[in-house]
């Protein structure tokens, strides 16, 4: 692991370290946090323990620019949703949201530091289409495609084609599930839906469902490539919820993610997170163990070994897996990833065409796409 990658994990562990640092500390931390994209999560980090006002100018300058970056983002995200809101009061059904817009609309102070690109919302498959209608007659409209890639959408997938409004910058994502389900079961949408509370104009997913889903959104549809942000979330969510009880809260934690056929990825997003920034989950190594038992068949055909990682109550030996997971995920020493890490990303990028789709369909999806790219004409030069 780069120092300043280390560093910059050390000091999201124990931001009093922030006042320990000189000057000429810091050039390669901000290096770090960027490539990470994770200057703001770091920066709410060092608000909450109240070291932020100790920092030399300069540092606090850099943080401040990043969280009034996000704070503009988090402007255009309220207007999108307050927007949304009016646009699908017809629908007359719960309408969920995810990820940034659920952390935004509870007011949680990791909100903050993110820098929101779309909006994620979640409907039942049977309303799916109406809240779609909705969308577009209100001037939502996707990109023109082809009907290969509509029913890619359509049939395949667990959203339709992002929308966007033509006098805005935020994207929708409109989901019907929060997983693929072409590979496996999927995780049952009337579960989640069953639990989510209202929250204003919408509904958040539970406590538990919101951490369970960010494991599931980086480790199972995601491609793994400079991920730390995302572990980051997940860390901040489990702080925020798990404040009051946290062993309580890991026990549910444990217990949903069984209920909901996602042991696997929520035992990773605790690997990760523990090892790299020391979140408090507490889990048995059984139930730990179990969800990563499922990913050696995960891993077998792409590594071409059998790894069969282990995930222990507390922190063990890295795996094999543990490092090709700190080469992909964590920032590495410069802007472009070395070989190391470019290995590691391109197995993690198979990792995720594997899990989304059999490869009886995903070898002529990717032969599709691929022959498509080569006859793109080239970008005009700037």
């Amino acid at each position: 692991m780069h120092p300043a990658t280390r560093a910059l994990l050390d000091l999201y562990r124990d931001p009093a370290r922030a006042a320990q640092l000189s000057g000429a500390d810091w050039p390669a931390l901000f290096g770090a946090m960027r490539r990470g994209r994770c200057m703001g999560p770091l920066g709410v980090r060092l608000r909450q323990a109240g070291v932020m006002a100790s920092l030399p100018a300069p540092v606090q300058g850099q943080f401040e620019t990043a969280l009034m970056t996000a704070a503009d983002r988090r402007h255009l995200l309220r207007w999108e949703l307050a927007e949304l809101a009016r646009a699908l009061a017809p629908l007359g059904a719960p309408v969920v949201a995810l990820k940034g817009a659920a952390y935004e609309l509870q007011g949680l102070p990791m909100a903050q530091g993110r820098t929101p690109a779309d909006v994620d919302l979640l409907v039942a498959r049977d309303q799916l289409v109406r809240a779609e209608t909705l969308l577009k007659g209100a001037g939502w409209c996707a990109e023109p495609m082809d009907d290969y890639d509509e029913r890619y959408y359509r049939e395949w997938s667990h959203e339709i084609a992002p929308l966007r409004h033509p006098a805005r910058r935020i994207e929708v994502d409109l989901h019907h599930a929060v997983t693929p389900s072409l590979k496996g079961a999927g995780v049952d949408t009337e579960r989640l839906l069953a639990q989510a509370r209202a929250c204003g104009a919408f509904q958040v997913l539970a406590p538990a469902d919101q951490v369970i889903h960010c494991a599931l959104h980086t480790f199972k549809d995601s491609d793994l490539g400079g991920r730390l942000r995302e572990v980051m979330d997940f860390d901040q969510l489990v702080r925020a919820f798990g404040a009051d009880d946290a062993p309580a809260f890991s026990a549910r934690l444990w217990a949903r993610a069984g209920e909901l056929g996602a042991l696997r990825e929520l035992g990773l997003a605790v690997r990760c997170a523990r090892r790299w920034l020391g979140t408090p989950v507490a889990g048995s190594a059984a139930a730990t163990a179990e969800g990563s038992a499922a990913l050696s068949a995960d891993v077998r055909p792409v590594v071409l070994a059998d790894v069969r990682p282990v995930v222990p109550a507390d922190d063990g030996p890295r795996t094999l897996f543990d490092r090709l997971l700190d080469a992909a995920m964590l920032p590495g020493e410069y802007q472009q990833p070395g070989t190391a890490a470019r290995g590691a990303r391109l197995l993690m990028l198979m990792r995720y065409h594997l899990n989304r789709m059999p490869l009886s369909r995903l070898l002529p999806h990717l032969l599709r796409k691929s022959w498509q790219g080569l006859r793109r004409p080239p970008a005009a030069p700037n």
